[in-house]
């Protein structure tokens, strides 16, 4: 992000979460500090996620062709990510009150920055090349803060040499990313559970923990036993949403889903996870 060279080919956002599986144990790691240290050598726009609205009027009318990167903080559990693919590789549209409208083209528009307590939903391949996720752990939490363990806060009351000692450490990273770009990033198993709740609930992860690997099941038998399990109705969650998570959990948790018909019973689908 310090850098301001982008690559049309690979535009994506940086997405800072946190590696505790329980939503509410969220919050005080150290991601709000991570972007004040960016906005140190960057324009930076900081929006509130919980109440940012893409479809809304004016929604970035604070950024400016001189802003470099735009931080959407805290965002909602269930924020829609798809929405800003445009932003991300197309430009951005600055509406401002009773002015003209502004459009910042790809080259010239500012890089985004997210930060979350819960995940971001990055369906697809679409969204894991739109999408690089920073996970956080819990050294830092409300328990111990920077302020408990350095003894003080960060960036206030830094003499000359803490600052230089900061700005060497941010021309370092932009060195090190010259040379080696960016290095792929691999998410914990609490983050990959984390995504596949966000897309089909926590009933249907505990349901998709249980299944033996390797065993094959009818799909209509399995989707049966899920709905009487849960408690949920073919109302709530459909046989072809019943599909699609096997097939997405499969693939986030690392698993193979292998499928066929089962010629000795009637050509019946069935499943087995790899």
């Amino acid at each position: 992000m310090l850098h301001g060279y982008k690559d049309s080919t690979r535009p994506f956002a940086i997405i800072l979460a946190e590696e505790t599986e329980k939503d509410r144990e969220g919050g005080g790691t150290g991601k709000g500090i991570f972007f004040k240290a960016v906005a140190k050598m960057l324009d930076v726009v900081f929006v509130d996620g919980k109440n940012f609205k893409l479809d809304k009027s004016f929604a970035f009318q604070r950024v400016e062709l001189s802003t470099q990167l735009i931080v959407i903080e805290d965002c909602r559990k269930n924020v829609d990510f798809e929405g800003f693919y445009s932003h991300l590789t197309e430009g951005i549209t600055v509406e401002k009150k009773n002015k003209d409208e502004l459009y910042i083209p790809y080259q010239d528009a500012a890089k985004f920055g997210f930060t979350t307590n819960y995940t971001i939903n990055l369906k697809g391949n679409h969204g894991k090349r739109r999408g690089k996720v920073i996970e956080f752990a819990n050294f830092f939490h409300p328990g111990n803060t920077p302020l408990d363990f350095f003894g003080h806060q960060m960036f206030d009351g830094w003499d000359q040499d803490e600052w230089n000692r900061f700005y060497n450490m941010m021309a370092e990273c932009v060195q090190a990313y010259l040379r080696e770009g960016i290095s792929e990033q691999y998410n914990s198993d609490s983050m990959k559970r984390k995504s596949v709740k966000l897309n089909f609930g926590e009933e249907f992860f505990e349901y998709f923990e249980e299944i033996k690997i390797e065993e094959w099941k009818f799909i209509s038998e399995e989707y049966t036993y899920f709905l009487n399990q849960s408690g949920l109705e073919k109302k709530e969650f459909s046989l072809k949403r019943f599909k699609a998570g096997l097939e997405s959990a499969s693939e986030i948790m690392g698993y193979k889903l292998d499928e066929r018909k089962n010629r000795q019973a009637e050509n019946r689908k069935e499943f087995r996870v790899l």
